[in-house]
């Protein structure tokens, strides 16, 4: 199954040009520097010793070059803060939109390195990372109610005609994701792609993304990645959903369960990057719907597949645009920095009243200033679990983004529209999950509204 190309444009504006040249505004070596873990510890050491002159300069030296120079020393680590943040700020592909990322190209490669399993990743490979991250965003609801506890996921094999469904879909998208690193915008006739406000990288062109597909009822999917490598984890009851959504299509029903309303309601929230993270409620495991026959020949139609292929874009455009870094990059040493700096700065303050009760009194103030402020004592990352742990720990804790689910949207709009595929029919898909999605519509609502927006700026008619 094969979807119809549309009419092609490459624009060449200087505009267009300048922002490409435009995207490096430092040198390499000295953004590479800026943005490494190694200048964020240098800027704590930075900070504590400017602190520590801070009664000098109020108290012990009155006036003269030598004071002027204490001064300077205070701030220093202002400065560099300032300078880590310029140099870390840059503009995310095709939108344009500000962002930081706090770390450099080689930490990043690193990362990647000890978090995701090698190219050409098995199922079993993938699955110590599938089972953390469903026990990361599923707490237990009672500690006493051993029925509802974590279990190792299931993976549906590769011959699942669902899995084949899926793995299909997504190498279709990808020649929508070709099309944006070459410049290439296609559209149905009666709509113009708008021209990016920022060029595509054509390394993540090249990326190589893996699907999988777990069996659990829920209405959910999820992405997980760093740079060119990465995972769409979709679980059954999408499948479910989108089969059934067009079921009245086609003559024979497909053979799959049907997924209850109730199982569905409060799944959807922040799309399906960001809702997995924050309201996925545990399944229980005992009222499952019987899985599907696998073995039970299924040819998915046309209309199914464009709806799969809106879902996948969404979870594509997630990982083409680095959003799970860059909520890594920010929790992981933009945050901890100013935390650092907000305590060492409040005990200066302190130090002369805590001073006069010794060592006890300030290790105490200390010990309360870092519970406050959120400053945890330093986890072991000696080993490639530590390290993955860490990471999905921090992800799954912070990385929902209303303006991240956002930008996901319009990103996908381009990745539909260069695979062939109309991207008006993803208001429709997006407005029907709307309606299952209880537990903070305004946010859901505002998310249809920008998709509306986006592709009012095609020409489209909605």
């Amino acid at each position: 199954m094969t979807f119809s190309p549309f009419h092609r444009w490459r624009p060449v504006t200087a505009r267009y040009l300048s922002n490409t040249a435009s995207r490096s505004a430092m040198p390499v070596v000295i953004v590479a520097l800026l943005k490494s873990s190694a200048f964020t510890s240098a800027l704590q050491v930075a900070s504590k010793t400017a602190l520590s002159l801070f009664p000098l300069a109020k108290f012990g030296i009155q006036r003269g070059p030598k004071k002027t120079l204490v001064y300077w020393i205070l701030l220093t680590p202002f400065a560099l803060m300032l300078v880590a943040v310029l140099a870390a700020a840059e503009q995310t592909p095709i939108t344009g939109r500000w962002r930081t990322l706090y770390i450099s190209d080689e930490e990043k490669r690193a990362l990647q390195q000890t978090v995701l399993p090698p190219g050409s990743a098995t199922h079993e490979q993938w699955k110590p990372i599938v089972d953390q991250l469903l026990a990361r965003s599923e707490p237990l609801r009672s500690s006493d109610d051993h029925s509802n506890e974590q279990r190792p996921c299931r993976i549906i094999p590769e011959s699942d005609w669902r899995y084949i469904w899926l793995k299909d879909t997504l190498g279709k998208l990808q020649l929508g994701v070709n099309a944006l690193a070459t410049e290439t915008l296609l559209a149905p006739d009666d709509l113009q792609q708008p021209l990016p406000k920022m060029p595509f990288d054509p390394d993540n062109a090249r990326a190589e993304y893996d699907v999988l597909l777990v069996e659990k009822d829920d209405v959910n999917a999820f992405a997980f990645g760093i740079g060119n490598r990465g995972v769409i984890i979709v679980f059954s009851g999408l499948v479910d959903y989108i089969t059934h959504r067009h079921a009245s299509e086609r003559v024979r029903a497909p053979p799959t369960q049907p997924v209850a309303a109730s199982q569905m309601e409060t799944r959807w929230i922040h799309g399906l990057f960001g809702g997995l993270f924050n309201s996925l409620h545990p399944t229980d495991l005992t009222t499952q719907a019987t899985p599907s026959a696998p073995t039970q020949k299924y040819e998915p139609t046309l209309a199914e597949t464009k709806s799969m292929a809106i879902l996948l874009s969404h979870e594509l455009s997630h990982l083409i645009l680095d959003h799970t870094i860059e909520a890594y990059s920010t929790m992981k040493h933009l945050w901890p920095s100013v935390r650092h700096a907000a305590v060492d700065i409040t005990r200066t303050i302190l130090y002369p009243f805590t001073a006069l009760f010794g060592p006890f009194v300030n290790d105490a103030v200390k010990a309360t200033l870092d519970e406050f402020w959120g400053v945890n004592a330093a986890r072991s990352e000696s080993d490639r679990s530590a390290v993955r742990e860490c990471m999905i720990s921090e992800v799954c804790e912070r990385c929902a983004s209303f303006h991240r689910e956002v930008e996901a949207d319009a990103v996908s709009l381009r990745i539909l529209s260069n695979s062939g595929i109309d991207p008006r029919l993803a208001l429709g898909l997006w407005t029907d999950l709307a309606k299952l999605q209880s537990s903070d519509p305004k946010e859901t609502v505002k998310r249809v509204s920008k998709l509306r927006s986006e592709l009012q700026r095609w020409g489209a008619q909605v």
